[in-house]
């Protein structure tokens, strides 16, 4: 499955929101090593995973409005 970006670009302007076999591969194995976690032990890395994926949102967001000195607003 693939996003577009913006209008009618060609397919390397989409956004894909599939995993790479190497994601796919990565998945797995830290499922399997999740699989052993108490739930106190699951639900304190779901909340590490969860603040982290925070920050990279605002890094990432930060990188955007500050892209070449122009500022764009969200």
């Amino acid at each position: 499955m693939t996003t577009e970006i913006t209008g009618d670009e060609d397919q390397s302007n989409k956004l894909s929101t599939e995993l790479t076999v190497e994601q796919k591969f990565k998945l797995k194995v830290y499922s399997d090593e999740t699989q052993s976690l108490s739930a106190e032990e699951a639900q304190i890395l779901l909340i590490e995973m969860v603040r982290r994926n925070m920050i990279k949102d605002n890094v990432i967001k930060h990188l955007i409005n500050h892209h070449d000195g122009e500022v764009h607003r969200f």
